[in-house]
């Protein structure tokens, strides 16, 4: 029978302690030869590159949270693992203005490698991307959460997470497939489950056509369902990111998907951090927690309880940051309890009034609109500003 091999890796950066191998263009001749066996025999390799590639760092995007940027020459180690379709819809491909990701264009046409995610403009349909062999054609889509990377009305940029545009793309590329993969860039950080709406969303992708939907960015292996005749992979964790020695980004997933006429079988394969790289991993804990995760997830309660349990450990890091005064938490931290101040700031009142801004649709949009007004002179452009 007629097969067609996928891999997919997860979140992809050639940051400071791994670039100046990353510039060789036999760069994966330094990775596991566990690893090379299964990534090159496929017949299809996909993953997220998570970064611009614009080199010197000249202009950064207006955002919050940290920058990402890439150098240009470690697209040699890129193009050396020989990738057939790299996914730019994340939350950092922007981090160095649109120039840098025309930059980041360039390079990936200059070295014939395939990418998708990227959208003109907001209303902008992507671009149907097809894999195509053996009279077996998959279909990928590639979206992001929007965290200020994504495509606005005035200019280019990620595929913005838009249930109703996505749901319809997604049932148009389906019936042009006999599969379709969605690889989500999507979820909480750090967060091995999976929340309530992000469920929601990865369901509603599979109601639509989707047969596999496979969520990243959250840097840490999470767990997976089969849902309608679909499967879901809730966190494959990084790829090729080395930025911390936090537990749980010490481990990813391959995952393998082997496509006939009749159904597909997806293997995971575990990799673990080995310094600036990794190789494949034969810890058998890797497996067995991601698959003992999945058995938790089958009981709703018991999700929603470990997902209220870790709201319930992040909600005074966001009250904090509402607040807007940093001194004045350094200083309660010195002399008294965060948190009992926190409940004391932030009263009932206060806390429904936050909560009926954020909840409905009409405050949110007048809040997030504002918000923009400010920060971009009523005008949601994606704007660069100069590194200082």
């Amino acid at each position: 029978m007629e097969t067609l091999e996928l891999i997919i890796g997860g979140d992809f950066v050639p940051t400071k302690s791994n670039e100046d191998i990353m510039k060789n263009e036999n760069f994966i001749q330094n990775l596991d030869e566990n690893f090379r066996k299964p990534w090159l025999k496929a017949d299809f390799r996909i993953f997220n590159l998570e970064c611009a590639l614009c080199g010197d760092k000249k202009t950064l995007l207006k955002k919050n949270g940290p920058h990402v940027i890439g150098n240009q020459e470690t697209i040699k180690g890129i193009k050396s693992l020989n990738p057939s379709l790299i996914c730019l819809a994340n939350n950092h491909i922007l981090d160095g203005g649109i120039n840098g990701l025309n930059t980041t264009i360039n390079l990936l046409n200059d070295y014939d490698i395939k990418y998708t995610g990227i959208i003109r403009n907001e209303t902008d349909k992507l671009k149907d991307c097809i894999l195509e062999k053996n009279n077996l054609k998959i279909g990928v889509y590639n979206v992001c959460e929007n965290e200020f990377s994504t495509a606005v009305c005035s200019g280019i940029g990620a595929n913005g997470l838009n249930e109703v545009k996505n749901c319809k793309e997604i049932m148009n590329l389906k019936s042009k497939s006999d599969y379709l993969v969605v690889i989500f860039h999507g979820g909480k950080e750090h967060y091995r489950y999976v929340s309530p709406n992000c469920q929601r969303i990865c369901r509603n992708f599979i109601d639509f056509g989707a047969d596999v939907v496979i969520t990243q960015h959250t840097h840490c292996i999470g767990c997976k369902e089969e849902y309608n005749d679909g499967t879901i992979i809730y966190g494959q964790g990084d790829f090729l990111f080395d930025s911390s020695n936090e537990e749980n980004r010490k481990t990813g997933l391959l995952i393998e998907i082997n496509f006939n006429k009749i159904g597909y079988q997806i293997n995971y394969i575990p990799i673990e951090k080995q310094e600036n790289l990794f190789k494949i991993s034969e810890n058998s804990d890797i497996l067995n927690s991601f698959f003992s995760r999945s058995e938790e997830i089958k009981d709703k309660e018991k999700l929603l309880k470990k997902y209220c349990e870790f709201c319930d450990k992040k909600i005074n890091s966001y009250l904090q940051a509402i607040s807007g005064n940093k001194l004045i938490y350094k200083v309660i931290n010195k002399f008294h309890n965060n948190k009992y101040f926190l409940n004391r700031y932030y009263n009932e009142k206060y806390l429904l009034q936050i909560l009926n801004y954020i909840d409905c649709e009409a405050h949110r949009e007048t809040l997030k609109q504002g918000l923009i007004n400010k920060l971009f002179h009523n005008s949601r452009e994606t704007e660069v500003k100069k590194n200082d």
